[in-house]
């Protein structure tokens, strides 16, 4: 689902997947593997951090609920001289997808739900396995509850 909204990324060159953080490093992996791009770490040794220059890194999270978990990885892409900065995921508030879309080039967000609740709320059970939450998606809008799209 994710790698659908960043297609345009597909095979191009000097493309890096970075987690924002731990929990995410499955789904960058995944991620980087089906647009054939690089990985790098968020939190990888100086020298790894040399691939972000002259790169469109895009920034991969399960959900974009707090617009801070994206700052200090923004900053990393910057600083390792990234010509682009995307940040990506499959849900989140209307209010940290905008914020978030301060800090970068470009947010991407499948789908912005309110009532949001959480971003567990949305995955089905194999919310834990964050590569397959990614790739198999966020539970449809109109299977939860009293939601709407």
């Amino acid at each position: 689902m994710v790698a659908g909204l960043l297609s345009e990324h597909a095979g191009q060159p000097n493309v890096v997947v970075m987690p924002v953080r731990y929990r995410a490093v499955d789904v960058a992996r995944g991620l980087s593997d089906v647009l054939g791009a690089k990985h790098v770490a968020s939190d990888a040794p100086l020298d790894a951090l040399a691939a972000l220059a002259g790169a469109t890194v895009i920034l991969v999270d399960d959900g974009i609920d707090s617009p801070s978990r994206f700052r200090e990885p923004a900053m990393v892409a910057r600083s390792g001289a990234a010509v682009r900065v995307v940040a990506a995921a499959p849900v989140g508030t209307v209010d940290a997808c905008h914020r978030v879309g301060e800090m970068v080039d470009q947010c991407r967000c499948l789908s912005t739900p309110a009532p949001f609740h959480s971003v567990g709320f949305w995955y089905d059970d194999s919310f834990r396995d964050a590569a397959s939450a990614i790739f198999l998606g966020a539970r449809s809008m109109d299977q939860r509850p009293g939601a709407t799209a």
